[in-house]
């Protein structure tokens, strides 16, 4: 079943970028308009910046969560493990980054356990964080995303909800029929404390938001295009692409349909080609973060840092 649900993934990746090359093909103009002067690059080098933070706040809540397993891990520990991670998820299967953390943390006496268990609750607060941004979006400008006639916009954006839902739904029932998954439960409640929860969600939310401020900055500086959309606008809808790419199985860093999801979310504000100019000069941005983020991780792994 695993395998099938990465094939389908890895076809839904490839059609995505299909369709998001034929695209720009046909908008080669628009897309080329783009300037390269001074503010334009100090534009695309605060977006890198953006994203380089955004793998900090992703490593500060880990170590929230790792403290809730009574695991002492400093930020630069956190830090050093998923940034050498982080580059596995460009791999096919888009799972590769977590199966890496999870063997780089037995380095820093991370119990393999704890982190796959706070893995897990990472993963659950970042969709319910994305969910919660998007559905916001959607509330505060539904027109925005009338171009997506190819699905409705409310079932994208309540799909992983009702995923998160049949899952703790499932928790229950079995912890109503099993001694030992209740037992099991009970002793791990403790990452479910209120303050961590909400500590971690407000990190979520703020990686997640400051993706608008970059998409503002390109279409300002490197295409010379102010747009009546709002940064949070267009941090609701990069959101729902960027949750998309990444509940994907099979779909490497959501290569492919991150892109073509926010095509089709600000087409209709932007048009095809500087919706996809920008959806690609992202992934650049991302990729040329993540790139960053490793050799800095690498290096800081080399030394040993106090717990």
């Amino acid at each position: 079943m695993k395998n099938i649900l990465i094939v389908i993934g890895s076809i839904l990746s490839i059609v995505s970028t299909v369709f998001l090359v034929r695209i720009l093909i046909r908008n080669i103009a628009v897309i080329s308009s783009l300037q390269w002067n001074i503010e334009a690059c100090l534009a695309l080098i605060t977006a890198v910046i953006i994203s380089l933070v955004g793998v900090v706040l992703l490593s500060y809540g880990w170590k929230i969560l790792l403290e809730a397993g009574n695991v002492r891990s400093s930020l630069l520990s956190a830090y050093s493990i998923i940034g050498r991670a982080q580059i596995a998820k460009y791999l096919p299967g888009n799972v590769f980054h977590y199966i890496g953390r999870v063997a780089l943390g037995k380095f820093y006496n991370i119990v393999p356990e704890v982190s796959l268990i706070t893995i897990g609750v990472e993963t659950f607060f970042i969709v319910f964080t994305a969910v919660v941004i998007g559905l916001t979006g959607i509330v505060g400008n539904r027109s925005l995303y009338d171009g997506m006639g190819w699905l409705p916009v409310t079932q994208i954006a309540w799909f992983p909800y009702a995923v998160a839902g049949m899952l703790i739904a499932a928790a229950f029932l079995l912890s109503l029929t099993s001694k030992k998954i209740r037992t099991w439960l009970s002793s791990r409640s403790h990452y479910l404390s209120p303050l961590k929860v909400f500590s971690v969600i407000f990190l979520y939310a703020v990686f997640l938001m400051m993706n608008g401020v970059s998409i503002v900055l390109l279409l300002r500086y490197v295409w010379n295009e102010p747009s009546s959309v709002s940064w949070y606008q267009y941090s609701a809808g990069f959101t729902i692409a960027w949750l998309l790419g990444f509940i994907v199985p099979g779909a490497p860093g959501g290569l492919g349909i991150r892109e073509a999801v926010f095509v089709a979310i600000f087409s209709s504000v932007l048009g095809d080609g500087l919706a996809a100019g920008v959806a690609v000069m992202m992934r650049i941005v991302t990729t040329v973060s993540d790139l960053v983020t490793f050799f800095i991780a690498a290096r800081l792994g080399r030394r040993d840092f106090s717990q």
